[in-house]
Order: C-alpha cells, then structure tokens, then sequence
C-alpha cells in the first residue's frame, strides 16, 4: 500500500507502527484511515492479533498489515513483545487498535528521536464519562526519567522509540494485565533512555467500558500492582528507590480508599515493602506516621480509610475497611 513506502526524508526517521489487537475488527478501518493521512508514511505497520474470536486478523491483512497471529489470547505484554522482535526499522511506535492520531504523528516524532532517546508527544485522552484531558510535560520534567515514572503516566500512544535498546532493555510481563505498560517504560528508562519531548497534541487515547482495563476489578489492580513493584524496585537506583516506594504506597491506598475488601492485599504489598527494607510510611503524613509507628503499616492504613470514610473523603464498601 502507498501510505506504507519506504521512501523519507533524511531528517525523519523511519518508524514502523505496532499495533496489538483483540477483537478489533470495528477499529481498523479508523485506524488505517489515520495511517494512510500521514504526511510522512510509516515504514510498516504490524498487527498482532492475540486470540481473537471475530475477523481481526483478516481485516488488518486486508488493510494492509502484516500480521503476527498469537494463537490463544497472551495479553497485552505478550503481543507488544512479539511485534517489537518481529519489526524491522530503527524506531517503533505502538498504538492501540482502537485509537488515533495527528496526520503530522510521524513527521514531527520522526525528528525527535535518536539511537538513545524516545520521542514523547502530547497525549489527548478521552475518559468514559468525562471531559477531555490533556497529558502535558515540561522539557524539565524528562531530566531523569525513572523519577519522573514515579510521579506521571506516559501511555505507549505518544511515544516512540528506538527499537534497539527497546528490544535490550524493555521488559515485557506476560503475566500483569495491568501495569505491564509502566513496568515496560520503567525498565527501559532505568537503562538509560532519554527523552525528547514534543510540545503538540498528536495522539489520542479513547477510555472505553469494554476495555482490558476497565474491566479489571480493583483487586486485580492491587495484585498487578505487586507485580509492577516487584519486578521494577530492584531496577530503580538508590536516589529513585524512596520516590518509587512512595508511588506504590500511595497507589496501594488509592486501591484500599475504592475498594476495602483490597486490605489483605495491601497488607502484602506493605509487607514485602517491609521485608525490602521500607517502612511502609512513604506518602503519609505525621500523624499517619506516628499511627504507623505504634500499629504497622497495615492497621494505619485501615486507620486512614476508617478516618477519610468518616469525613465523607471516600464511600464505605464492604470488606475490611
């Protein structure tokens, strides 16, 4: 197909598109409509069709992917990292099947990126029941990228990257549903990556109910979130390690403060912390400290929900909060 050739100017670097997909099939026509609206073209574009039950594979082929076939349903870090292996350029850009872009996508984020730096764009997002929000940064906010993970989203629609040191350093958990894509961004930039950022709204991400993600209930959430921790606390160095645990402390609330029945897993979660040598007081505040120091981490939790429960902070839900 035309939008696909592999001609482009020197100052833009080539970026074939990687796009994991499960029952997808309403989505691709929109998608390729954004693909073929380049005003560079991609090198390629790669669909992996993880499992899917309709006419995924089919539509993409007749689209004009080429596609990987996963067999049974892997996930989402199982399908990014069987079409990270399979591309073929020096940068690569995943997409969700089901979202969009700027017709400028590849001509602005081609001149940004480097042998050793990622290109990040602004990201549009579009919540279920909501009005839109704009995922922006300031050029100061990339001057250490894994402390930055430990404060800001950045979601795989507005970057691209350089598939060499994705390929060496990114680490894909078949096993989390949620959080592969943090755990994916933490590691590489624990390895080194750096970023450039690109001050334009070129990327759109569109929060659907039927998504992977809402459909994950918060214990599940709170499982994953073990899984994140205990893969990327050994990567982080010893400046980001107390940033990173403050992060998974405040998550692991944030869990609890929905959901109370998520409290054993919480408690496991500020246990292992302990056993890693933290506390488990990252992110409270001194009266949450001194609870803290009297009971433990976990009955100061259940103490600070019980109080925001109190103040009509948070809803009361059944469970042991």
């Amino acid at each position: 197909m035309s939008h696909y050739a592999r001609e482009y100017p020197l100052v833009i670097s080539p970026i074939t598109l990687l796009v994991p997909c499960y029952n997808s099939v309403e989505y691709l026509p929109q998608l390729t409509a954004c693909v073929a609206a380049q005003t560079v073209p991609y090198a390629e574009a790669i669909c992996y069709d993880d499992g899917s039950t309709d006419a995924t594979a089919q539509v993409a082929e007749a689209l004009g992917f080429r596609v990987l076939r996963g067999g049974k349903q892997s996930g989402p870090a199982a399908a990014r990292e069987a079409l990270l292996r399979s591309s073929r350029t020096e940068y690569v850009h995943f997409h969700d099947a089901d979202d969009v872009m700027d017709p400028r996508f590849v001509e602005l984020m081609g001149q940004s990126v480097g042998p050793n730096t990622a290109a990040v764009c602004i990201l549009r997002e579009i919540p279920v029941n909501g009005k839109e929000v704009l995922h922006t940064f300031v050029e100061n906010d990339f001057s250490d990228p894994p402390l930055l993970l430990t404060r800001r989203f950045i979601h795989y629609n507005q970057t691209v990257f350089p598939a060499r040191i994705a390929r060496q350093s990114m680490k894909f958990a078949h096993e989390l549903q949620l959080y592969e894509d943090m755990l994916a961004f933490f590691s590489i930039s624990c390895a080194g990556l750096r970023f450039a950022y690109v001050d334009k709204p070129l990327t759109t991400w569109i929060r659907r109910s039927n998504s992977l993600m809402h459909r994950q209930s918060w214990s599940d959430g709170t499982k994953a979130l073990f899984g994140y921790a205990r893969y990327a606390l050994p990567m982080a160095s010893a400046e980001v390690k107390p940033h990173f645990v403050q992060y998974i402390v405040r998550k692991a609330f944030m869990n609890y403060a929905e959901d109370a029945s998520t409290f054993p897993d919480v408690k496991h979660i500020l246990n292992w912390l302990r056993e890693c040598g933290y506390c488990g007081v990252e992110g409270m505040g001194t009266k949450e400290r001194i609870v803290n120091s009297v009971v433990g981490p976990g009955a100061a939790f259940w103490v600070r929900r019980r109080w925001a429960v109190f103040r009509g902070v948070i809803r009361s839900s059944s469970g042991a909060g």
